[in-house]
């Protein structure tokens, strides 16, 4: 379940994000971020989402152990036994590694489709008006 709805809270995320940064520095339609911004946007959207989808992650791993033992419960006792045993920290346990990984990943990521966008922007827009 987190596999889908990750990227599509980032992507979205980043994106509303990245058009209200642009509409209020009252920039055109061929505005772009600068790589510093991107990059931070990046990084920001993706922690986000990590931390809206990480529990079902860890639903899904529990799920799928071999020895736990509410792996044959349903996604919600899963949750509820975790919750009850170990309380919220439970739901977030290991995250720390994944988000470092994650949030370093994406702001690369990010950085590159913003540069990547402006030049084919401008490689395109600029064969045209010739």
């Amino acid at each position: 379940m987190a596999g889908s709805f990750q990227p599509a809270i980032q992507f979205t995320l980043y994106n509303q994000v990245r058009r209200y940064l642009l509409l209020r520095a009252g920039a055109g339609a061929g505005a772009e971020l600068g790589a510093t911004v991107a990059f931070l946007l990046g990084g920001l959207s993706r922690a986000f989402s990590e931390m809206l989808t990480y529990p079902t992650l860890v639903v899904q791993y529990i799920q799928q152990s071999a020895d736990h033992p509410d792996k044959h419960k349903s996604i919600f006792g899963v949750a509820g036994g975790i919750w009850k045993r170990e309380g919220l920290p439970g739901l977030y346990n290991g995250i720390v590694p994944q988000l470092g990984q994650a949030v370093l990943g994406a702001a690369i990521m990010m950085l590159a489709k913003e540069k990547v966008t402006n030049m084919t922007k401008a490689i395109v827009l600029g064969g045209l008006t010739r």
